[in-house]
């Protein structure tokens, strides 16, 4: 039988988040609450940081203050799920998580891959 990740929405639930928030691309993401990976899970929706964000995340990381930079990937890009993992001050705060959530955000910024050629 299929469970439902804490936080998780209904494909409909998704659909309209995404037409609320006017994202065209949105990322669901599946984390273990504790150490079995096949247990109990918490679920997460990311977006694409916009131009104006990605420049901000950067600026922090060039001065060194990541704690600044992880903070606005949270804030800008995390739209859903079970947030009181990734809040801090939150009871039920995890940094395992709150680290992850920030890598599967830095994924969404990668590049494509092109095909280039000098003449």
């Amino acid at each position: 039988m299929e469970t439902t990740a804490k936080g998780q929405l209904s494909p409909e639930q998704i659909e309209q988040l995404k037409s609320e928030k006017k994202i065209k691309r949105l990322k669901e993401v599946l984390i273990p609450t504790g150490q079995d990976e096949d247990g109990e899970k918490a679920a997460f929706y990311l977006r694409p940081p916009s131009l104006n964000v990605m420049t901000k995340i950067e600026e922090a990381v060039v001065k060194g203050d990541m704690k600044k930079a992880h903070e606005l990937q949270i804030k800008n890009c995390v739209v859903g799920g079970a947030t009181e993992y990734i809040s801090d001050g939150s009871e039920e705060f995890d940094i395992e998580m709150f680290n992850t959530i920030c890598a599967e955000i830095g994924s969404l910024m990668s590049l494509k891959k092109t095909t280039s050629t000098i003449h």
